[in-house]
């Protein structure tokens, strides 16, 4: 198996990006999904073990695993998958759903991989980790031939990856009971038109030469009755990788309206009003003392501690998730920056709406409190899965430091 690229493996932040090469690498990479996927998503995937806290599935076998180390603590805080088929066959289960027998045809094993398992440490999520992982293995895919690389996303996903360079072309499924419904997408990586129209961040890194001109997505386009070209409106290409890093925990989320018929919900609203934010704009400012909730109804908002021009973001709210619910419950001033990562239409709750259910009807503001209270013990549970992990990163660093006070000798 060969290396990544050695343009990946520069420090970046500290950070580097390594092909796991021993048993060692691979078990740090497993442990490290499991505090993903089980403690953090609560994924029930099949190869969860939580007996010695590790996720691993029949896909490692063949699979070469891209993975982030940060240099400081030495751990694991990121790490992507690519199988490529002429390694091995992927399960007949996950084959199938794929269709991937247009392709191989077309093609050939040798030409085809499949990404999956990428993932980001809360803690590093909205910095450089993610376009690392995502570029380096898309730069060494490209320089061995990979024409496409499949994978599937999350419906609220779907138009990140488009972003990426990635199309639709089969129709969705379950991957696993209990699970969300996954898209089946493809890259064509050698494709440079398209990936020059969608502004995808690889469109710089594919080998001179190489450009196919769209080829190999006339040949899939008229094998798979599913494809489509879909229209892409492009987002900062930071805020694409930082949307694409959080993840939010699936059936785990709580509504704003959760136990509302639409007929309350309507009547909640009332006349509450509509803004429209343009990609970059500031929906609000830390320190700023405006009140009131905002509610997402379509697009995403960067949510920053700091208001500057290359903010970090602390996580990235979609569709139905609101913010400013700190505000109401507690009358304080707002404590982040919220930032419009593409077109977002967002509606205004006043502060004082809680107070004015409760005069109307008091069983809906009991409900919206209820629904109040849990996003914010989720919100802390995210919180606490950084916080331990900041935790566990200072205590290893420690430990290092004071590893590397014994081998000093004393001086007189």
């Amino acid at each position: 198996m060969t290396a990544p690229a050695q343009a990946s493996q520069r420090p970046t932040h500290m950070v580097r990006i390594l092909q796991a090469s021993s048993d060692a690498e691979r078990e740090e990479i497993f442990q490290f999904r499991y505090r993903v996927y089980a403690q953090e998503l609560r994924k029930g995937l099949a190869g969860i073990d939580h007996s010695r806290k590790r996720y691993v599935d029949d896909l490692d076998d063949s699979g070469f695993l891209l993975y982030a180390r940060d240099m400081v603590s030495g751990q694991v805080v990121g790490t992507v998958r690519r199988n490529d088929l002429v390694r091995g066959r992927l399960p007949d289960k996950l084959a199938s759903r794929l269709r991937l027998g247009p392709m191989i045809e077309a093609f050939g094993e040798d030409r085809i991989s499949y990404s999956s398992a990428f993932m980001v440490d809360p803690t590093f999520r909205g910095r450089t980790v993610a376009s690392l992982l995502a570029m380096g293995s898309y730069r060494d895919g490209a320089a061995r031939g990979i024409f496409l690389d499949v994978c599937i996303a999350e419906l609220a996903l779907v138009h990140l990856y488009h972003q990426l360079g990635y199309r639709t072309y089969e129709a969705p499924f379950r991957t696993y009971q209990g699970g969300g419904l996954r898209v089946p997408l493809v890259l064509c990586a050698y494709d440079q038109p398209w990936l020059d129209k969608v502004e995808s961040p690889f469109r710089h890194l594919l080998p001179s030469g190489k450009d196919d001109s769209g080829t190999a997505a006339g040949r899939l386009r008229a094998a798979y009755p599913e494809w489509h070209d879909p229209a892409v409106t492009p987002i900062e290409t930071r805020a694409l990788w930082a949307a694409l890093a959080h993840q939010q925990p699936e059936g785990t989320s709580t509504a704003l309206f959760d136990g509302f018929s639409e007929e309350e919900i309507r009547d909640v609203l009332g006349n509450v009003p509509t803004v429209s934010l343009g990609r970059g704009s500031r929906l609000y400012r830390g320190g700023e003392h405006e009140a009131g909730m905002a509610y997402v109804m379509s697009g995403r908002i960067g949510v920053a501690l700091e208001d500057s021009n290359d903010p970090h973001f602390v996580t990235v709210l979609g569709a139905g998730h609101i913010t400013g619910e700190m505000s109401v419950l507690t009358g304080g001033d707002r404590t982040a920056t919220l930032v419009a990562l593409e077109r977002t239409e967002v509606l205004l709750l006043p502060a004082n709406l809680l107070d004015r259910m409760e005069k109307q009807d008091v069983s809906r503001a009991y409900r919206m409190s209820r629904n109040l209270n849990r996003i914010l013990a989720q919100r802390l549970h995210a919180m606490n899965l950084r916080v331990l992990g900041l935790y566990d990163r200072m205590r290893v660093s420690s430990d290092a430091f004071e590893l590397t006070r014994e081998n000093i000798p004393d001086s007189e």
